[in-house]
């Protein structure tokens, strides 16, 4: 169907063919109906006719029961018609007749060899039920190639028998193959018809129209001239002006264009130069904001730090100042040689005693000193190393005990003790550091209780998984979508730079390769983190 979609010639044709045929057909087809109604009502009554005058003719015979003369009668009237057609070519041919009694016995054929006298006759094909049986009755096959006709046979004013015939209407079928040789003969001319007007287009609608598609190839160049077009005074003629006028516009519109494209040029860069600049500051600017949020957490650990150093130290310096103390009396006492046994023995339990008290605060300061040295070289450097994360974070914790011994809330370090990395270790310190103090800031005050946050982490299916859990007062569903978005706040005003989130997440996205996601649960939040498991192992070790 494309090529008629595409050619105006080719669907003028389809239409003009479409409706000359609806009415050339249509036409025959009614003339094809109304002869043949004339000729089926011509047929029907002349065999009527026939049927009644034999039916009478052979109504005494029956009467007084001569099988013989009805026999003869109906032999002597199918060879009459059977000569008649083969001679003069008749309006119809008689089949067969039958003579049937009341009781469906046969009283005469036109073939007596097949059906015989006084045996039952089947082939009634009228239905006596839906006839009445007084009356003629006239019928057609399906195919119409048959017509059936009974008539009821009177004697003395009663119904005596049926006369039965079976009618091939020779003269229709002659004449239905006249219609069909006219129709070929008409079907011939309209093809011929067709053709001509096919070729009177192509002569009328083809020369121009070729031109017009020529010239739209050349349309904006101004050059478009239609010789043949604009010689003619129909639709062509305003089809050709209509694109010689839009070529004019064209040819103005394309220098308009061309002025505005070099002012829009010398624009863009003017704006290309200021959007670098601006972009220039913006990553400047973002680089200060992340290592602003960086040196804030680490300032906060470094004065949680040092006062949890203060005390340890504090203990071991009164010790050794009380040592000093009680070694000056003992050494003025050993002078003087008033130094007795029990004093000299009480002496030694003390210094045993301080001893101990300062060895234990030594060990505490020097282990906050160690965790606090590790997280802080990992929160300021860029390189991997291996590190166990469950004991990494207890080291995290230790660094925060400051900052959590004052909050009322439990701190469960659930993580698998066998997950070895080989990762950006200050990464997960920020990342869970920053995690615990938004639920501090934000998930627990004083009308929740029981405060409680849990570190879970497992590997399944090639990828880390670590969750962050707290029972805390939960995210309002309007902000959860937000949380991750830069300057995004609820403390806007009192502390709260809406950075940490968002630094958090470009960490895990494209620093580790990962994905997180914030949900509420029935109390609190649940952070899920996942690490293709390939970002966190050591190639070399792996290899």
């Amino acid at each position: 169907m494309q090529w008629i979609q595409r050619s105006f010639k080719h669907q003028i044709v389809l239409i003009l063919f479409i409706c000359m045929s609806l009415f050339g057909f249509g036409l025959i087809i009614k003339n094809y109906i109304d002869d043949k109604k004339q000729l089926n009502n011509i047929l029907e009554s002349q065999v009527m006719q026939l049927n009644n005058r034999f039916a009478l003719s052979i109504a005494p015979k029956i009467f007084y029961n001569e099988l013989y003369e009805i026999s003869d009668a109906i032999f002597n009237l199918y060879e009459y018609n059977h000569k008649s057609a083969k001679d003069s070519g008749g309006l119809f041919l008689i089949k067969n007749i039958a003579v049937v009694s009341l009781d469906k016995k046969i009283i005469g054929h036109s073939h007596p060899r097949e059906y015989f006298i006084n045996t039952t006759y089947t082939e009634e094909f009228i239905n006596d039920i839906q006839t009445n049986r007084e009356s003629y009755s006239i019928e057609w096959n399906d195919t119409h190639t048959n017509l059936y006709i009974k008539t009821p046979i009177y004697a003395s004013g009663n119904i005596a028998a049926y006369l039965y015939m079976n009618i091939d209407p020779l003269f229709l079928k002659t004449k239905e193959k006249e219609i069909f040789n006219h129709l070929f003969i008409f079907t011939s001319l309209f093809i011929l018809l067709l053709i001509l007007v096919s070729l009177l287009l192509s002569r009328l609608i083809d020369k121009p129209m070729k031109e017009l598609l020529e010239g739209l190839q050349d349309l904006g160049s101004g050059k478009l001239t239609f010789e043949y077009a604009m010689k003619r005074h129909d639709e062509f003629f305003t089809l050709a002006q209509a694109l010689h006028n839009a070529d004019k516009r064209i040819v103005e519109q394309k220098e308009e264009l061309l002025k505005i494209q070099l002012s829009l040029e010398d624009m863009v860069e003017e704006r290309t130069a200021e959007l670098n600049t601006t972009l220039d500051d913006l990553q400047k600017f973002q680089k200060q904001l992340v290592e602003t949020e960086k040196m804030s957490a680490l300032g906060s650990l470094v004065a949680g730090v040092a006062h949890e150093i203060n005390t340890p130290i504090g203990v071991s310096l009164t010790g050794i100042t009380f040592i000093e103390s009680e070694t000056k009396n003992v050494r003025k006492s050993l002078e003087n040689q008033t130094l007795g046994k029990n004093a000299l023995s009480e002496y030694f339990d003390t210094v045993v005693t301080m001893s101990e008290s300062m060895h234990l605060s030594l060990l505490s300061a020097a282990k906050l000193v160690r965790s606090f040295k590790q997280v802080a070289i990992d929160q300021h450097t860029e390189d991997k190393r291996h590190f166990n994360l469950k004991s990494y974070f207890d080291e995290v914790l230790t660094s925060l005990h400051n900052k959590l011994k004052y909050e009322d809330v439990q701190i469960v370090n659930e993580v698998d003790t066998s997950i070895e990395l080989f990762s950006y270790a200050g990464i997960f310190s920020q990342i869970f550091t920053n995690f615990i103090m938004n639920s501090l800031v934000h998930a627990f005050d004083d009308t929740t209780t029981n405060n409680k946050i849990v570190l879970k982490a497992w590997i399944e299916d090639g990828s880390l998984y670590l969750i962050y859990e707290d029972n805390g007062k939960g995210i309002d569903e309007d902000n959860l979508k937000k949380i991750f978005d830069p300057f995004f706040t609820t403390k806007l005003g009192k502390g709260g730079s809406g950075l940490g989130l968002n630094i958090i997440y470009n960490l895990i996205v494209h620093k580790l390769k990962g994905d997180v996601y914030c949900t509420n649960k029935d109390k609190g939040i649940s952070m899920t983190i996942s690490i293709p498991i390939q970002e966190l192992e050591d190639e070399q070790y792996t290899m």
